[in-house]
């Protein structure tokens, strides 16, 4: 079944995100962003590389919009969203799937370069919506903030008008502006792909499954339990199915 499949996908980049992976320097890169204490491997001496200044994969949100010309959406995602949403609404599985490795790898560093992607000579419908993920996951801190994890995790607790006043107090008064403009942008295409759910098979649920995980993670190096998995995707789904009552700024 499609939701077996995706939560034991997303439970592992639950895990691939809060893995200490000392040699890697885009990781010692984030845990100095998040203020996560280092490697405790004393081999590790090199430097950690500083972005360049048109990284947008590996750094954070602030960062990719102070290179970003004053707009408030990144490139990237908006060139993904565009593409999905002339080409890709009714493909099936859309944001289930993966995509090639190499050609993501290959992708990525034409974005941090600067450079643009031809989506349609790479070939791949599932590449934009990859990228989308990638993107949210890569963030030296998730779009939905460190802040807010323990709240989210508790909300499945609370009635049901409770919980949808405190996600909407979350979303739309707490939640940093810029965080909330590009959350705003990638729920309403996902409120799309939604509405094409007969052809492409991704559901409010689906997508919850999907995309929780790209929004929010521990800021601690633990592995994140099922339970805590489920509240977060929980949240996703929260988002997309109320998203009037949520996003109200």
């Amino acid at each position: 079944m499609i939701l077996d499949y995706n939560r034991g996908h997303d439970a592992d980049l639950i895990r691939q995100k809060n893995a200490v992976v000392s040699g890697d320097p885009y990781t010692q890169y984030k845990i100095s962003q998040s203020g996560m204490p280092p490697p405790s491997n004393n081999s590790v001496k090199s430097p950690v590389k500083p972005p360049g200044p048109h990284q947008v994969f590996d750094v954070s949100l602030e960062f990719v919009m102070e290179h970003n010309n004053n707009d408030p959406i990144p490139r990237l995602l908006r060139e993904c969203v565009e593409y999905i949403r002339k080409y890709c609404l009714d493909v099936d599985g859309i944001f289930r799937r993966s995509s090639n490795a190499s050609l993501v790898k290959s992708v990525k560093a034409q974005y941090n370069s600067g450079g643009s992607v031809n989506f349609q000579v790479c070939g791949d419908p599932h590449l934009p919506a990859v990228l989308i993920k990638t993107f949210l996951r890569d963030l030296t801190e998730p779009i939905l903030t460190y802040e807010f994890y323990s709240t989210i995790q508790g909300l499945h607790s609370l009635p049901w008008e409770t919980r949808l006043g405190e996600a909407r107090e979350l979303i739309s008064v707490r939640l940093p502006d810029p965080n909330y403009t590009v959350l705003k942008y990638v729920m309403t295409l996902l409120i799309e792909v939604s509405a094409h759910s007969s052809q492409n098979r991704m559901t409010d649920v689906n997508l919850g499954i999907v995309f929780g995980p790209n929004l929010l993670w521990s800021r601690y190096a633990t592995i994140t339990s099922f339970a805590e998995v489920a509240q977060i995707t929980a949240f996703a789904q929260l988002l997309i199915s109320n998203f009037d009552d949520i996003f109200v700024k």
